[in-house]
């Protein structure tokens, strides 16, 4: 048996007795399990899940890709842009992709760290001074201030938006689209620091607004305007900012919510409606993009860094990225880690803002990747969860 059968042999093995896709039946509310076995059919159970999806009306619209470091293999498109539209998801049509933003964001400042621009382990009060004075929650003096392989990995000591309800100030500061970048960081810095920075894991987006806010100051660039020239460009991630143009398109993804008649209408906190108004790049958690362009970039993480003959990320930078960067922590550098043997072999990240969600899945011992994004009719609907579910444990 060739290297390529043998691989395709432990992906059948892995997704026959590992991989179960749970398909919600309306009628019956039972749940049906079904293994999985090639790439062809895992596409066709992704295709399946994600079509009962719009068909009972958990889903607005939705995009898959999956393909290798050869490319992309398979995509398609389902349902429509936004409730009570006519107008068909297409491959171009934006979503907004959550907290699969994170590892987009931390491979574009791991290219400041390539052309030794900025050391991950220099604490940042180099470039925002203010953060020598923060203060603990626990009334501790400051050992130092966090760094930036701290706020990437979620080690830093900045509040999280998991661990307890925010306040309003917390709140406004990760979710209040009209601010400016730097308006949100001085916000995030007025509140107490959880832990010292290195302490302990704790999930924070406020965190990867301080990072991005770091690479701003260091490059003299909007985080925006380094996205595009590090890794869009290079990678020909055409549809994918952190600002789309409602002027110039209409072909962007807005999630359901229900209307005061109990009727399903678009999302107004959606942040791409603000037009003109729209200031804050949520750097972990607002980007928009495509399952094809998120596609090229995950085709580039499987081929250790590049894109053709273009090395956009460095092998160094690779390795670092995919690395445990902690004792039994498995978020790295952007990153979900699966481990087995001391060794990353896959990568994930799922995303939820709104009703939109995503999910990337890196399989780096198969040799495969798969993205899908998808916006809910309705996020108080049980079913949208469960569908989350199903699709988590169908690519992972």
């Amino acid at each position: 048996m060739n290297d390529r059968n043998r691989g395709w042999f432990r992906l059948r093995m892995f997704l026959g007795y590992v991989v179960v896709i749970f398909v919600c039946q309306i009628d019956s509310g039972e749940l049906l399990a079904q293994p999985s076995r090639d790439r062809q059919d895992l596409f066709n159970r992704l295709d399946s899940l994600i079509s009962k999806g719009i068909e009972q009306g958990v889903l607005v619209g939705a995009q898959a890709a999956i393909g290798s470091t050869s490319g992309i293999s398979k995509t398609k498109s389902y349902g429509v842009i936004k409730p009570q539209s006519a107008l068909a998801v297409n491959d171009e049509t934006q979503f907004c992709i959550g907290s699969c933003s994170k590892p987009i964001a931390a491979a574009c400042i791991l290219t400041l760290r390539d052309s030794g621009e900025l050391a991950f382990e220099q604490s940042i009060d180099k470039w925002i001074p203010e953060t020598r004075q923060w203060e603990l929650e626990d009334g501790q003096n400051l050992a130092r201030a966090p760094n930036m392989k701290e706020l990437l990995t979620h080690r830093a000591g900045i509040y999280s938006q998991k661990a307890k309800p925010m306040t309003a100030s917390q709140t406004r500061a990760i979710r209040d689209f009209e601010l400016s970048l730097e308006d949100s960081v001085k916000m995030i810095q007025q509140q107490k620091l959880i832990s010292q920075p290195g302490e302990k894991f704790a999930y924070s987006g406020a965190g990867y607004c301080l990072a991005g806010y770091v690479a701003k100051k260091v490059t003299s660039k909007r985080f925006e305007e380094l996205l595009q020239g590090r890794l869009c460009f290079p990678l020909g991630m055409k549809h994918t900012t952190y600002f789309p143009d409602i002027e110039q398109s209409a072909n962007i993804a807005c999630p359901g919510v229900r209307g005061s008649n109990g009727k399903l209408i678009a999302h107004q906190g959606a942040p791409h409606l603000l037009g003109k108004k729209l200031r804050f790049p949520l750097i972990g958690g607002s980007l928009y993009s495509t399952a094809s362009d998120t596609a090229h970039f995950a085709s580039m993480i499987l081929n250790r860094g590049k894109k053709m003959q273009k090395q956009v990320l460095s092998r160094e930078a690779w390795q670092f990225m995919t690395s445990q960067q902690y004792p039994r922590q498995r978020y790295g550098l952007g990153w979900g880690l699966t481990r087995q043997n001391g060794q990353t072999t896959a990568l994930q990240h799922s995303g939820a803002l709104l009703g939109y969600r995503g999910l990337i899945h890196i399989d780096l011992e198969e040799n495969q990747y798969v993205v899908v994004y998808w916006t809910l009719s309705d996020v108080k609907d049980a079913r949208g969860k469960q569908f989350s579910r199903a699709l988590q444990q169908l690519v992972r």
